[in-house]
């Protein structure tokens, strides 16, 4: 029989697919499953109903597979950023080097022999250099919330990533593990600060308000730091006592802008910009 949405069925996750979604078959057909690992029996829900495929969600875990971890990160099945969290290092890489070795020849008709050994990180994590946050008027709901029987406001003063396929919430991050340990620290502070003091964020709907996004490149072999402010005003009031803050608080802060992008667009790239404090990287 074929799954439909929203019907539930238990799963064997047989193989890994792009962006960490875990493959199991049903019937012959292909049934994708977010967060999921090889060797995973899971209770899921259909979400999406295709031609030749399926798409779901997990509702349990019955029985984990022997290679599933502890995420590092508490956002982990959430954020989007780092969908293979549940999965020790070496074996993502193993799964994204076959990934390739399929698309090569599936997609390419050519030898996946062709294919050399992916050359892995040294560092999994802080091992970025630059993070683009951003801020809102709409937090995204944890799972716990959302199945909640009394209604949950989602209204808040939200920092950190846009939530997976939406443009209008953001999932109010409380620790991140991709770039420096300072940069989210510059993240929470600025969101308290603003908090504090009555700086709202930009509001996608309403086109109005203040913070945008909050982009921070480090150098790691000139210990050069750099803050970029993005907003949708140009408010040098607002901007000159952040920046003193943030100075204040992050003496390793080598370089303060501001971008002021008060156009529609959701890009964290300013109209114009304004160096608050020393050079540009």
């Amino acid at each position: 029989m074929a799954l439909k949405k929203g019907q539930t069925v238990e799963l064997d996750i047989e193989s890994t697919a792009f962006k960490g979604k875990g493959i199991a078959k049903h019937d012959g057909i292909a049934v994708f499953v977010t967060n999921t690992a090889p060797g995973d029996k899971v209770l899921a829900r259909i979400t999406k109903k295709k031609k030749n495929f399926r798409e779901a969600k997990v509702l349990e875990i019955l029985e984990p597979s022997p290679d599933r971890i502890k995420p590092k990160c508490s956002h982990a099945y959430s954020c989007g950023g780092c969908t293979w969290q549940h999965l020790p290092y070496d074996i993502q890489l193993k799964n994204k080097e076959q990934h390739v070795r399929d698309h090569i020849e599936r997609i390419a008709g050519l030898s996946p022999d062709i294919v050399e050994q992916i050359a892995g990180c040294d560092t999994p994590f802080y091992y970025r250099n630059k993070m683009e946050y951003s801020f809102g008027t709409r937090r995204w709901l944890t799972e716990e919330e959302i199945n909640r029987d009394e209604f949950v406001d989602d209204s808040a003063f939200a920092a950190g990533m846009h939530a997976p396929g939406r443009y209008d919430k953001i999932l109010n991050l409380n620790e991140c593990h991709l770039q420096h340990p300072i940069s989210f620290k510059i993240l929470d502070f600025v969101r308290d600060y603003c908090k504090k003091t009555g700086i709202p964020a930009f509001d996608t709907h309403e086109k109005e308000g203040f913070m945008r996004h909050l982009v921070i490149r480090n150098s790691y072999h000139t210990d050069d730091l750099m803050v970029n402010l993005v907003t949708f005003q140009d408010n040098q009031e607002w901007i000159s006592k952040l920046s003193d803050k943030l100075l204040e608080q992050f003496p390793e802060i080598t370089t303060i802008i501001n971008n002021i992008n008060d156009q529609p667009n959701p890009t964290a790239v300013g109209r114009y910009e304004k160096v608050i404090f020393g050079p540009v990287i």
